[in-house]
């Protein structure tokens, strides 16, 4: 879709609009740079195939939620009966804050201390490690944020074509943002470059979004950190696959904020445009992308875009539709929920502007982290339970409702709803039917938007600073 959007009502103005006349927004084109990182090849307008929006990756869990749309889905887990923690890592030099990646064989996980692990996956045995990357970055020296030490706090992403990892990490000395290209097979440094966007303040520009690969190029996302201090906005940064050429970036209108923070990263469609969710952003008067959902094309040209009507009101309130990011359903169809707790039904080829829901309804106080979804249904962690939901265009059915303490981001794995109580340190499997819990389990502390991931026919967590596998008996393959 190449519609050019027109500049909506100012704030001032919307008490003066029909409630039902939906506000058309405008987006910014992109900008790109050399200043601050030396990669990226050429801009096309081309529209990717859905093999390039994925990137020719292979079987396995290569980025967070399991593939570029972030379902959180997979076939690859073990069945209900028998449950077993199989295997602990050796302790990690850090808390890792995204979820491990499934390439193969070969498990990955990425801590703050900027180190880089792989495990054998039958076996939990040490394959190769990238200790320390760069230095991190003592939080106590930032002017806000609850991290420390500030390191690789972002889901890596993997490109087995090319036999690449990437992986985005907080360095020292000058502070700033690296993106480096691990090989593999053996954790070997390809190349390194710098991808703080240009003008942009690492010391409160966060990078927590996972990372995308799609259309050959690694997509970063930037938010703020918490506290919301300093002049930071939400960017993305893209980066040929390869390390070469400059940087393509977007970045929100907003003089401050509208963070892209949400732990899942940026959402690929199969014909590899990315659909991202902004926090809120410091106006109350004219709009500018702060608590929308946003279209991007691969090169980052801005196509689309949605916002709640009362949009002023969340910016006021510091209260984030870009706690999750979209979740992208069957018939072009959108799930967008936050921290007001309110979902939105979207038309994924129109969003339609400011007010141009199809549907909206409260489904929770608030959510946070990220979504699972299949078909229509999506499993929402609420503040505290977790709701499986049936989207419709004009309704949103529940199918079943489970407390939790403080749920954390759910996957779907051969059947199972797996997922992290965040305040108890447990892993729970519930039956994705009824929300039956069949399974749980102690892991030790986890960090807020822990997330399991699946492969193999085996569920992984980093939970105590070690990473855990857990199989049931008539799934585990038996080691060499």
């Amino acid at each position: 879709m190449n519609k050019v959007l027109v500049v909506l009502c100012a704030a001032a103005l919307i008490a003066a609009c029909s409630s039902d006349k939906k506000q058309p927004a405008t987006a910014p084109a992109p900008t790109t740079s050399s200043s601050s990182a030396s990669s990226s090849p050429s801009s096309s307008s081309s529209t990717p195939s859905t093999s390039s929006a994925q990137g020719g990756a292979s079987a396995g869990w290569l980025t967070w939620g399991g593939d570029p749309t972030r379902s959180g889905v997979t076939n690859d887990g073990p069945s209900a009966n028998g449950l077993h923690r199989v295997w602990t890592s050796e302790k990690l030099d850090g808390d890792a804050y995204g979820q491990p990646l499934v390439v193969g064989d070969t498990v990955i996980v990425a801590t703050t201390g900027n180190s880089v692990y792989a495990f054998d996956a039958t076996t939990g045995k040490s394959k190769w490690q990238q200790l320390q990357l760069g230095q991190p970055v003592n939080g106590s020296t930032l002017p806000c944020g609850n991290v420390n030490p500030v390191g690789i706090t972002s889901t890596p992403v993997a490109d087995p074509a090319n036999n690449r990892l990437y992986v985005v990490g907080m360095m020292q000395q000058p502070n700033r943002h690296e993106l480096v290209a691990l090989d593999l097979r053996t954790g070997a440094v390809q190349f390194r470059v710098r991808v703080d966007a240009a003008g942009a303040d690492p010391n409160v520009h966060n990078q927590r979004g996972a990372l995308a690969f799609a259309n050959g190029r690694v997509y970063i996302p930037y938010g703020g950190r918490f506290g919301d201090c300093g002049n930071y906005k939400g960017r993305i940064v893209s980066l040929a696959a390869d390390g070469s050429g400059p940087p393509v970036e977007y970045a929100v209108r907003a003089n401050r904020e509208g963070g892209f923070w949400g732990p899942t990263g940026p959402v690929v469609a199969p014909d590899g445009s990315l659909y991202v969710t902004s926090g809120n952003s410091d106006s109350r008067r004219d709009f500018d992308d702060g608590n929308a959902v946003i279209h991007l094309s691969p090169t980052l040209q801005a196509i689309d875009e949605f916002a709640p009507t009362n949009w002023a009101q969340l910016n006021a309130g510091d209260v984030d539709l870009g706690t999750v990011m979209p979740a992208l359903l069957d018939g072009n169809r959108i799930f967008q929920t936050g921290k007001s707790g309110v979902g939105y039904v979207l038309n994924a080829t129109d969003l339609g502007g400011v007010g141009g829901e199809l549907h909206q309804e409260e489904v929770c106080d608030r959510v946070f982290g990220g979504l699972a979804h299949q078909g229509m249904t999506v499993i929402v962690p609420c503040a505290d339970r977790l709701r499986s939901l049936t989207v419709g265009d004009t309704t949103l059915t529940e199918n079943w409702s489970v407390d939790f303490s403080s749920p954390g981001p759910p996957i779907i794995a051969n059947g199972l709803v797996w997922l992290l109580d965040v305040d108890s340190g447990k892993l729970h499997a519930l039956d994705s039917k009824t929300g039956q819990d069949l399974f749980n389990s102690d892991v030790g502390d986890v960090t807020r938007f822990s997330a399991p991931s699946a492969g193999n026919n085996t569920v992984f967590v980093e939970g105590g600073k070690t990473v855990q596998a857990f199989t049931s008996a008539a799934s585990q393959t038996p080691a060499p």
